[in-house]
């Protein structure tokens, strides 16, 4: 790990696709996890509120995503907030995010689909996670893609809550 990337920092290792939501099918059956992220202003922190309505579950989390030259293997550190703490960093100014994540097997591993809600509504973006850049390098995305995104900057989370779906 780089010598400026803090000790506790690990690699996450993800591609992104936008989807033709018209051809996606209702993948019935994945699991749902609403999300309402908060990019902090000034910072590169995203703070993120995680409902599972199934399991009766909510999580808070603070996580800083690093620059990198490779934005598909980009350090990240992440930690767990209890809810006093996340209602308590509520008050920092920052550009909001509200989407459904659908969590689905494709090609024998675990993908998500977002759908945005808010002034997103309509983008989906569909990603997955692989263990190293090889394993990430084979990802076969769903036929239901229209193209990747993954080394656009506008088309990160960040991006989006502060300037809106891009016209590329």
């Amino acid at each position: 790990m780089d010598a400026d990337i803090p000790k506790y920092a690990r690699h996450e290792f993800e591609r992104r696709w936008l989807v033709d939501r018209h051809a996606r099918p209702q993948l019935n059956g994945a699991f749902v996890t609403n999300i309402r992220d908060r990019y902090i202003r000034g910072t590169r922190m995203r703070l993120r509120r995680m409902e599972r309505r199934d399991l009766g579950e909510i999580q808070f989390k603070l996580t800083r995503k690093y620059e990198a030259d490779d934005a598909s293997a980009r350090p990240i550190t992440s930690f767990y907030l209890t809810a006093g703490e996340h209602d308590l960093l509520l008050g920092l100014p920052a550009d909001e995010v509200v989407k459904r994540r659908l969590h689905f097997r494709h090609e024998d591993r675990w993908w998500s689909l977002d759908l945005f809600e808010g002034a997103l509504a309509g983008l989906e973006i569909v990603e997955c996670e692989a263990d190293d850049a090889d394993a990430l390098a084979l990802l076969l995305p769903p036929s239901w893609v229209l193209r990747e995104v993954t080394h656009l900057a506008q088309w990160q989370c960040g991006a989006l809550a502060q300037q809106g779906i891009p016209e590329d």
